[in-house]
Protein backbone atom coordinates (compact mmCIF):
# COMPACT_ATOMS: atom_id res chain seq x y z
CA UNK A 1 0.00 0.00 0.00
CA UNK A 2 1.10 3.62 -0.29
CA UNK A 3 2.08 5.74 2.16
CA UNK A 4 -0.43 7.82 4.13
CA UNK A 5 -1.32 11.71 3.11
CA UNK A 6 0.63 12.05 7.21
CA UNK A 7 3.37 10.19 6.14
CA UNK A 8 4.11 12.17 2.82
CA UNK A 9 3.65 15.09 4.47
CA UNK A 10 6.43 14.32 6.88
CA UNK A 11 8.88 12.59 4.60
CA UNK A 12 8.15 16.11 2.51
CA UNK A 13 8.64 18.10 5.87
CA UNK A 14 11.63 16.27 6.86
CA UNK A 15 13.56 17.03 2.90
CA UNK A 16 13.11 20.56 3.29
CA UNK A 17 14.57 20.65 6.46
CA UNK A 18 17.59 18.73 5.24
CA UNK A 19 17.23 20.84 2.12
CA UNK A 20 17.48 23.92 4.37
CA UNK A 21 20.16 22.33 6.50
CA UNK A 22 22.33 22.50 2.97
CA UNK A 23 21.27 25.69 1.66
CA UNK A 24 22.34 27.51 5.72
CA UNK A 25 25.61 25.61 5.82
CA UNK A 26 26.05 27.00 2.16
CA UNK A 27 25.32 30.65 3.56
CA UNK A 28 27.69 30.34 6.44
CA UNK A 29 30.54 29.22 4.24
CA UNK A 30 31.10 26.25 6.47
CA UNK A 31 32.37 23.23 4.14
CA UNK A 32 33.03 20.10 5.88
CA UNK A 33 37.05 19.50 6.06
CA UNK A 34 38.16 16.65 4.24
CA UNK A 35 38.56 13.47 6.14
CA UNK A 36 36.21 14.98 9.17
CA UNK A 37 32.42 13.59 9.70
CA UNK A 38 29.35 13.97 7.33
CA UNK A 39 27.54 16.88 8.99
CA UNK A 40 24.01 15.74 10.17
CA UNK A 41 21.10 17.03 10.71
CA UNK A 42 21.51 17.24 14.64
CA UNK A 43 24.80 19.31 14.20
CA UNK A 44 22.76 21.95 12.15
CA UNK A 45 20.00 21.91 14.49
CA UNK A 46 22.16 22.30 17.67
CA UNK A 47 23.32 25.69 15.79
CA UNK A 48 20.42 27.31 15.27
CA UNK A 49 18.66 29.67 17.60
CA UNK A 50 16.10 28.85 19.92
CA UNK A 51 13.63 30.05 18.15
CA UNK A 52 14.09 27.88 15.09
CA UNK A 53 14.96 25.11 17.17
CA UNK A 54 11.29 25.70 18.96
CA UNK A 55 9.46 25.81 15.37
CA UNK A 56 10.73 23.21 14.19
CA UNK A 57 10.13 20.92 17.31
CA UNK A 58 6.79 22.10 17.18
CA UNK A 59 6.49 21.20 13.55
CA UNK A 60 7.93 17.45 14.62
CA UNK A 61 5.65 17.05 17.46
CA UNK A 62 2.59 18.12 15.32
CA UNK A 63 3.70 15.48 12.86
CA UNK A 64 4.55 12.69 15.30
CA UNK A 65 0.88 13.51 16.75
CA UNK A 66 -0.63 13.26 13.20
CA UNK A 67 1.27 9.97 12.60
CA UNK A 68 0.25 8.41 15.78
CA UNK A 69 -3.06 9.30 15.24
CA UNK A 70 -3.38 7.66 11.52
CA UNK A 71 -1.85 3.98 13.27
CA UNK A 72 -4.25 4.41 16.17
CA UNK A 73 -6.94 4.88 13.36
CA UNK A 74 -5.75 2.08 11.66
CA UNK A 75 -5.38 -0.21 14.74
CA UNK A 76 -9.30 0.38 15.20
CA UNK A 77 -10.10 -0.33 11.90
CA UNK A 78 -8.16 -3.48 12.14
CA UNK A 79 -10.33 -4.86 15.13
CA UNK A 80 -13.56 -3.70 13.39
CA UNK A 81 -12.94 -5.78 10.92
CA UNK A 82 -11.48 -8.69 12.82
CA UNK A 83 -15.14 -8.27 15.12
CA UNK A 84 -17.06 -7.84 11.55
CA UNK A 85 -15.15 -11.45 10.38
CA UNK A 86 -16.56 -12.93 13.54
CA UNK A 87 -20.00 -12.53 13.12
CA UNK A 88 -19.77 -12.60 9.11
CA UNK A 89 -20.31 -15.79 7.30
CA UNK A 90 -19.01 -17.33 4.49
CA UNK A 91 -17.32 -15.30 1.85
CA UNK A 92 -18.01 -11.93 3.84
CA UNK A 93 -15.93 -13.43 6.36
CA UNK A 94 -13.13 -14.53 4.45
CA UNK A 95 -12.72 -11.05 2.30
CA UNK A 96 -12.93 -9.56 6.11
CA UNK A 97 -10.37 -11.61 7.59
CA UNK A 98 -8.34 -10.48 4.39
CA UNK A 99 -8.72 -6.77 4.79
CA UNK A 100 -7.45 -6.96 8.20
CA UNK A 101 -4.48 -8.92 7.28
CA UNK A 102 -3.65 -6.28 4.36
CA UNK A 103 -4.18 -3.54 7.07
CA UNK A 104 -1.76 -5.21 9.39
CA UNK A 105 0.37 -5.62 6.48
CA UNK A 106 0.37 -2.04 5.34
CA UNK A 107 1.09 -1.20 8.79
CA UNK A 108 3.99 -3.53 9.47
CA UNK A 109 5.18 -2.32 5.95
CA UNK A 110 4.95 1.64 7.13
CA UNK A 111 6.75 0.94 9.98
CA UNK A 112 9.54 -1.04 8.45
CA UNK A 113 10.03 1.89 5.54
CA UNK A 114 10.42 4.60 8.45
CA UNK A 115 12.84 2.36 10.05
CA UNK A 116 14.55 1.59 7.42
CA UNK A 117 14.92 5.47 6.13
CA UNK A 118 16.10 6.04 9.77
CA UNK A 119 19.08 3.32 9.77
CA UNK A 120 20.20 4.90 6.18
CA UNK A 121 18.43 2.31 3.58
CA UNK A 122 18.83 4.25 0.15
CA UNK A 123 16.31 1.36 -1.85
CA UNK A 124 13.56 0.78 0.96
CA UNK A 125 11.86 -1.59 -1.37
CA UNK A 126 14.39 -3.83 -1.91
CA UNK A 127 15.36 -3.74 1.67
CA UNK A 128 11.87 -4.71 2.89
CA UNK A 129 11.94 -8.20 0.13
CA UNK A 130 16.05 -8.71 1.60
CA UNK A 131 14.39 -8.48 5.44
CA UNK A 132 11.37 -10.74 4.58
CA UNK A 133 12.67 -13.49 2.65
CA UNK A 134 16.02 -13.41 4.97
CA UNK A 135 13.77 -13.51 8.03
CA UNK A 136 15.29 -10.57 9.75
CA UNK A 137 12.36 -9.64 11.62
CA UNK A 138 12.16 -10.39 15.32
CA UNK A 139 9.15 -11.62 17.02
CA UNK A 140 7.86 -7.89 17.60
CA UNK A 141 8.08 -7.10 14.07
CA UNK A 142 11.77 -5.06 14.21
CA UNK A 143 14.92 -5.48 12.22
CA UNK A 144 18.22 -6.48 12.47
CA UNK A 145 20.19 -3.57 10.34
CA UNK A 146 22.95 -4.60 11.03
CA UNK A 147 22.79 -7.89 9.84
CA UNK A 148 21.29 -6.53 6.93
CA UNK A 149 24.12 -3.92 6.64
CA UNK A 150 26.84 -6.31 6.79
CA UNK A 151 25.14 -9.07 4.44
CA UNK A 152 23.88 -6.15 1.60
CA UNK A 153 25.87 -3.33 2.11
CA UNK A 154 24.46 -2.27 -1.02
CA UNK A 155 20.89 -1.37 0.45
CA UNK A 156 22.64 1.51 2.64
CA UNK A 157 24.29 3.37 -0.73
CA UNK A 158 27.98 1.46 -0.09
CA UNK A 159 29.61 -0.19 -2.64
CA UNK A 160 30.66 -4.55 -1.73
CA UNK A 161 34.21 -4.41 -0.63
CA UNK A 162 36.23 -6.38 -3.35
CA UNK A 163 39.12 -8.47 -1.51
CA UNK A 164 42.74 -8.21 -2.73
CA UNK A 165 44.14 -9.88 -5.63
CA UNK A 166 39.85 -10.04 -7.16
CA UNK A 167 39.61 -8.53 -10.72
CA UNK A 168 38.72 -4.57 -10.02
CA UNK A 169 39.87 -4.30 -6.65
CA UNK A 170 42.77 -1.96 -8.21
CA UNK A 171 45.44 -4.13 -7.10
CA UNK A 172 46.93 -5.35 -10.74
CA UNK A 173 46.61 -2.31 -13.32
CA UNK A 174 45.56 -3.99 -16.57
CA UNK A 175 48.54 -4.76 -19.27
CA UNK A 176 48.73 -1.42 -21.60
CA UNK A 177 50.05 -2.37 -24.52
CA UNK A 178 47.68 -5.26 -24.58
CA UNK A 179 44.35 -4.35 -26.55
CA UNK A 180 41.64 -6.65 -28.49
CA UNK A 181 43.68 -5.41 -32.14
CA UNK A 182 46.87 -7.26 -30.44
CA UNK A 183 45.19 -10.03 -29.14
CA UNK A 184 43.67 -10.97 -32.33
CA UNK A 185 46.29 -10.13 -34.33
CA UNK A 186 48.54 -12.40 -32.50
CA UNK A 187 45.43 -15.36 -32.35
CA UNK A 188 45.27 -14.93 -36.08
CA UNK A 189 48.80 -15.61 -36.36
CA UNK A 190 48.88 -18.92 -34.72
CA UNK A 191 50.39 -17.39 -31.09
Amino acid sequence: MSPTAEERKAAKDAEEAKTAAEEAKKKAGETPEKGSAKPTYDDWLNNQSDEVKTLIEENVSGLKSALGSERDARGKTEKQLRSAAKEAEGTAKEKLEKMADDLKSADEKADFFIAAQVAGVTNLKYAHIVATQEELFDRRGNVNFEKMKTDFPELFGEKPRIPKGYGGSGQTPPDAKEDMNAFIRRKAAGG
